[in-house]
């Protein structure tokens, strides 16, 4: 996922921060919003948590605070992206994996 958002047109990346400035300036947006897809986030924590189970990731932590992690990378890629930052994607992607793999 992270290679596929540092190669995203600036135009994307604007739609997705003009999102975030929306979200945070209109609560009922924002409702309807973090109720968008129940089902995919009970998918998304059962990956995760099978995962650590078989070791594939760190299992001394919780399942929100790896989602939390990881959205706060996501989100500081395309901040740095909309102002032409450029990343060694190869070493990024070794320090996330580093963070959330296996202690």
């Amino acid at each position: 996922m992270l290679r596929w958002v540092v190669e995203q047109s600036p135009e994307w990346i604007g739609v997705y921060l003009e999102i975030h400035r929306v979200l945070r300036t209109n609560p009922e947006l924002r409702a309807r919003w973090e109720k968008r897809n129940p089902e995919l986030d009970v998918r998304l924590r059962e990956r995760v948590e099978a995962q650590q189970r078989r070791g594939e990731l760190r299992a001394d932590v919780g399942v929100e605070d790896i989602g939390t992690f990881l959205g706060l990378i996501v989100d500081g890629l395309v901040l740095n992206a909309s102002s032409g930052a450029t990343y060694d994607l190869d070493a990024l992607l070794k320090l996330v994996v580093g963070a959330i793999g296996p202690q």
